[in-house]
């Protein structure tokens, strides 16, 4: 491991055992986190002038393939580990917690998750969502609890959400873009693309407007004359629906 400034001076400062697998920016402590091939876990604050020394040395407890070893960011302080589990590791750099997100959560049952492993996983830090991609060609979610900035310190945080089928199978890579709102889950002979949309409702007097999906409007009046009768229309549009409104 090397560090390099600006002004090209660069210098060795930590060699650690087997192939370097992340390197993490711990901005709160200005530091930098070594992940290794080995499970190890290195930590070192930089310090241009003075001679860099390991803070914390740490041995992971992982138990899938420490070659599809893949670890980042999912909040303040911490840290989302994958190897081809059928969960997801937990390691709060700040409360030295660590905790599991599983395959075996109530939403995934229907799904029957709990034999899938997880292959990749991307932090969505504007919805504040975690969100990985399976062997099986499932993406699944979890969406942080937390309504202060601290990151959760056990399971408990985060809620698990429906998982959705990719149109193929072994999602390889997932990532979140287009200002966090679509992701995008490439699988070998593909790639599916999902638009995270937040639905519209309105209702005034006797009229109820619910936007079904990014095109669809269901339009209620009240009827009444009969209980449990209301008169229902659907409107499907050509375009996307930014907003709706009803008058009446």
């Amino acid at each position: 491991m090397c560090l390099a400034d600006d002004l090209k001076n660069c210098s060795e400062v930590c060699k650690v055992p087997g192939s370097v697998k992340s390197i993490l920016f711990y901005e709160k402590e200005n530091s930098v986190i070594i992940i290794t091939s080995h499970l190890l876990l290195v930590q070192f604050k930089l310090n241009l002038a003075e001679k860099l020394v390991p803070d914390r040395k740490v041995k992971l407890a992982v138990a899938g393939n420490p070659e599809y070893l893949s670890t980042i960011w999912a909040g303040q302080g911490l840290m989302a580990t994958v190897s081809g589990e059928n969960m997801i590791r937990m390691f709060n750099i700040a409360s030295d917690e660590n905790y599991v997100l599983t395959l075996a959560e109530p939403a995934f049952q229907s799904s029957n998750l709990f034999q899938d492993k997880i292959n990749t996983i991307h932090y969505n830090p504007k919805n504040r969502m975690l969100t990985g991609g399976t062997k099986n060609g499932y993406i699944v979610m979890w969406k942080c609890k937390s309504l202060s900035a601290s990151s959760p310190d056990s399971s408990e945080g985060w809620e698990a959400r429906s998982p959705m089928k990719c149109q193929g199978s072994g999602v390889i890579s997932i990532k979140w873009g287009g200002n966090q709102s679509v992701l995008s889950a490439i699988y070998g002979a593909g790639a599916t693309i999902l638009n995270h949309t937040v639905l519209k409702k309105k209702m005034k007097n006797n009229f109820r407007c619910i936007q079904i999906n990014n095109k669809s409007v269901e339009v209620r009046i009240r009827n009444d004359n009969a209980l449990n009768s209301d008169f229902q229309i659907l409107m499907t549009l050509g375009m996307n629906i930014r907003g709706i409104d009803c008058c009446g």
